[in-house]
C-alpha cells in the first residue's frame, strides 16, 4: 500500500492493513521487517528490488514485510509493498513504533546518504551531517526496540542496521585488491568524499558500543544503472554524442562494479543468514557489535565503457539521424591515469558466506542502461 500520508502522522488504515490480525500470523513464524531507508536512489532501487523479488516470490518459514522510504517516490508504485514518500526523519513515531512491536526482527538498511562523491568537495559539511543523521536514527531505533521489549520476551525484537554509510575507494590496496583486509587509507582518504566515508565507518562502530546495538558497515561498490552525469559511462555517452568522440585510458585500467538489482541480493543474503562471528564483527562488553564490510564487483576496463558508450550512440543513429557521423574511441595517454584505477575489489568473507560472484553479463547491461538514459536526457526523451 502506499503510506505516503503516514510520514508525519500516524495513519491506523496502515496499521490495520500492516498488522492484520495476530491470528493471521502463526506464533511459529517469525515476523521480519525489512526497512529500506533510500530506497529510491541507485542504491536503494537495487536493494528494493532484491527484497521485492524475495519476499513475493519465495516461501519461507519467516514472515516478511517489506517498508520503502525515500522522497522521490511518486503515486505508481509495487501495490504488495509499504512505501512512504519522504525521508525516515519524517516518518510519524507511531508508525515507526509499530515496526518494533509487532516483528520478531527489524533490519534496517540505512542507505539515504548522498552517493555523489562531487557533492562532498562542493559542501565541506556533508560528511558531518551525514554522521547527525545516522546517530539520530540509531538513536530512535533503539529507543523503539526498547519500548518494544517491554511488551514481549526480552530477547526480542532484535535490531540490526545495514549501514551503506562506506565505499571501497576509501581503503589501501593491497597488492592491487581491495578486500575486507584491507585498512582504510592514510588521512581516511585521497579526497573529502573518501574521508568522509573513514569518519562515518568511526562513527558507526561508536554508536554500535555506545547504544549496544549490530550494525554492519558497507563499504560498498559502484552500481550501474547509475542515472548521474558525471557517471563515466554516461559521460562517454554524452562526449559520443555531441562531439563525436569518447576518450578512455586503454590497457588495465578501469573500476570494479556491481549491477544494482545483484548488490541487492547480496544484501538480502547478508539479511538471511546474518554473518556474525567470522572474525570481522566485533563484540563490545556492554552489548553490540560492529562489522565492516566490502561489498565486491566485476572489474570493468575502460575500453569495455567505451565500447558499451558507441554501441549506446549507434543504436540511436537508426531513429535519430540527426546525431550525424559514426563516433571516434581515442586512446588516453596512460601517464594521465591514476595507479589506482587499476584496482581490483573483492570480499572473501562474502564468497565463502554465500558463494558471492559478480555477474559480468549483469553488469554491462546496466551501464548499457545508464549509457542510454544519458543520451536521451539529451536528446529530451528522458
Amino acid at each position: 500500500t502506499f503510506s505516503n500520508v503516514t510520514c508525519g502522522s500516524f495513519h491506523i488504515g496502515f496499521l490495520n492493513a500492516y498488522f492484520a490480525t495476530d491470528a493471521a500470523m502463526s506464533s511459529e513464524r517469525e515476523m521480519i521487517s525489512v526497512v529500506i531507508a533510500g530506497a529510491a536512489g541507485s542504491v536503494g532501487r537495487g536493494i528494493l528490488e532484491a527484497f521485492i523479488s524475495f519476499s513475493s516470490h519465495r516461501r519461507t518459514k519467516e514472515t516478511w514485510s517489506v517498508i520503502a522510504i525515500d522522497p522521490a517516490f511518486s503515486l505508481e508504485i509495487d501495490n504488495h509493498i509499504d512505501f512512504f514518500a519522504c525521508t525516515i526523519e519524517d516518518v510519524s513515531d507511531d508508525v515507526f513504533q509499530s515496526w518494533f512491536d509487532k516483528s520478531d526482527r527489524v533490519e534496517f538498511i540505512y542507505a539515504a546518504e548522498d552517493g555523489n562523491r562531487d557533492n562532498y568537495a562542493n559542501r565541506p559539511n556533508l560528511g558531518e551531517q551525514n554522521d547527525v543523521r545516522f546517530a539520530t536514527f540509531i538513536r530512535r531505533a533503539v529507543v523503539a526496540s526498547g519500548r518494544a521489549r517491554q511488551m514481549r520476551p526480552v530477547q526480542r525484537p532484535m535490531l540490526h542496521v545495514s549501514y551503506v554509510g562506506g565505499s571501497w575507494t576509501r581503503r589501501e590496496a593491497i597488492r592491487g585488491v581491495v578486500s575486507d583486509e584491507s585498512p582504510a587509507k592514510m588521512g581516511g582518504g585521497d579526497n573529502p568524499y573518501e574521508r568522509a566515508k573513514t569518519n562515518a565507518e568511526e562513527h558507526a562502530r561508536a554508536l554500535a558500543r555506545d547504544h549496544a546495538v549490530d550494525i554492519t558497515f558497507l563499504d560498498y561498490i559502484s552500481v550501474a544503472p547509475n542515472f548521474a552525469p558525471n557517471f563515466s559511462v554516461n559521460r562517454m555517452a554524452v562526449s559520443a554524442f555531441r562531439d563525436g568522440i569518447i576518450r578512455y585510458s586503454p590497457g588495465d585500467y578501469g573500476r570494479p562494479l556491481l549491477h544494482s538489482k545483484q548488490a541487492g541480493d547480496l544484501i538480502v543474503s547478508l539479511v538471511k543468514i546474518r554473518i556474525q562471528r567470522d572474525g570481522h564483527r566485533i563484540y563490545f562488553q556492554g552489548g553490540g557489535s560492529f562489522q565492516s564490510l566490502v561489498v565486491p564487483g566485476q572489474f570493468v576496463s575502460f575500453h569495455q565503457f567505451a565500447t558499451i558508450a558507441n554501441e549506446a550512440v549507434l543504436s540511436r543513429l537508426d531513429t535519430d539521424d540527426h546525431m550525424g557521423e559514426r563516433v571516434r574511441l581515442e586512446e588516453m595517454d596512460s601517464e594521465q591515469t591514476p595507479e589506482q584505477l587499476k584496482t581490483h575489489c573483492s570480499s572473501k568473507t562474502l564468497i565463502t558466506a554465500v558463494g558471492f560472484v559478480p555477474d559480468k553479463t549483469m553488469v554491462e547491461a546496466g551501464l548499457r542502461e545508464s549509457a542510454l538514459f544519458a543520451i536521451n536526457q539529451v536528446i529530451g526523451k528522458g
